[in-house]
């Protein structure tokens, strides 16, 4: 779905979705202390971006060219112009693009987030315009302080009308897609991903072990760093929320939840009292 109509570039009413990894600019810093980490660290990430933006290159192309993509490092902009009146089916592709990305990215260490807006844009090979941008930026840097891809109040507002057309709204697509955060902003429930459509559908518990590894190897490594510590554990509750959401699925263990030894911080006095 094209920008211009008739060879003019148009502004078109889009969902517009920014998107970068929690903490890369620390990464690379931290890479720095030598030229054997650094590369080691860049060879690393890119071969995990390369294959992920290579995935999502290939959702968008098979979405009908409806998704456009701009990536710089860390930084992703999805958009997608609204082509029915209602922007369902244009909601579907873009929740489903970030979704495969965001869980991609997690089983390989690699946390996002972002925001997801909806406004005027434009966009082509050279150029991207429009206020639908800076909303979403505006998410992803003043407001997703967590590794979660929030969505606006405008977007929120279009889900929940898409949910009156169906006969069950508790089971259609747009409820698995979005949880609502205890701050009341709306978020991309990515591990909805793991839930797979067969014959019968399962949950893909291997994804959801890999997914409380990651995370289990985040918050060791950020212990001693109270602010991007509490980052993490948003991750665990989540996943542990989410595993309580599929555990009527079969093969569901308790093993699959982030343990509370992991979810609680340490408190000892300077000189232990003997009690």
């Amino acid at each position: 779905m094209s920008y211009f109509e008739q060879n003019i570039p148009k502004l078109k009413k889009s969902y517009c979705a920014f998107l970068d990894v929690l903490g890369f600019s620390e990464l690379i810093l931290e890479s720095s202390v030598s030229d054997v980490a650094e590369e080691e660290f860049f060879q690393n990430y890119y071969a995990v971006a390369k294959k992920q933006l290579e995935e999502l290159s290939t959702v968008a192309k098979d979405s009908s060219d409806f998704v456009h993509m701009k990536v710089f490092t860390d930084n992703i902009v999805l958009a997608i112009p609204w082509f029915s009146e209602e922007g369902e089916s244009e909601l579907g592709y873009i929740i489903d693009a970030i979704k495969q990305y965001q869980l991609s990215m997690a089983l390989n260490g690699y946390f996002v987030r972002g925001g997801i807006s909806i406004g005027k844009l434009f966009i082509d090979d050279l150029t991207i315009f429009g206020p639908a941008l800076l909303d979403s930026y505006h998410l992803e840097s003043k407001v997703a302080n967590d590794p979660k891809v929030i969505i606006s109040g405008e977007f929120l507002g279009v889900i929940r009308g898409h949910t009156h057309y169906y006969a069950n709204p508790e089971s259609c697509p747009q409820n698995g897609d979005i949880i609502i955060d205890s701050d009341g902003n709306g978020f991309i429930n990515y591990l909805d991903e793991t839930i797979i459509q067969g014959d019968e559908w399962y949950v893909d518990w291997a994804v959801l072990e890999q997914h409380k590894i990651k995370i289990t190897e985040a918050i060791e490594k950020h212990k001693g760093n109270a602010k991007v510590w509490y980052k993490y554990h948003w991750l665990c509750t989540y996943h542990n929320y989410f595993c309580s959401q599929v555990s009527h699925y079969a093969g569901y263990s308790d093993e699959y939840l982030v343990p509370d030894s992991v979810l609680q911080r340490r408190l000892e006095r300077v000189v232990e009292i003997n009690l």
